[in-house]
């Protein structure tokens, strides 16, 4: 029998994989978060709010700024739904949107930084 010494492994070598494991798992559900946004507008409408609907709620605020705020653009909501909307409603959704992953993004680094230091 021999032993194969360069598959050897140190105790801070487990304790680094454990750690990496951690944090996959803190980027797995800090992602899984992101994809569930939604956010709810002053006139009661619910916007998906996760990135790629961000995305889209950019591009059509660009595409449009000069029109804002009167401009209307049909929207599927939340409930898939269609509505009317505001464009100024739309860059509200859009803020919140951008509120809601700031602060799960926040509360990652909160957590991976507690985790890094023992806490």
């Amino acid at each position: 029998m021999t032993i194969d010494w360069s598959k050897q492994t140190t105790a801070a070598q487990h304790q680094a994989d454990a750690d990496q494991r951690d944090r996959n798992a803190l980027k797995y559900d800090r992602q899984e978060e992101t994809n569930a946004i939604l956010v709810t507008t002053a006139t009661g409408n619910v916007f998906q709010g996760n990135e790629v609907s961000q995305s889209r709620m950019g591009r059509v605020l660009a595409v449009y700024r000069e029109e804002l705020p009167d401009a209307t653009v049909e929207w599927i909501l939340a409930d898939n739904s269609v509505a009317t909307v505001t464009l100024a409603e739309l860059d509200e959704a859009l803020r919140l949107a951008v509120d809601a992953q700031n602060a799960i993004w926040q509360d990652f680094n909160l957590k991976t930084n507690a985790a890094r230091s023992g806490d």
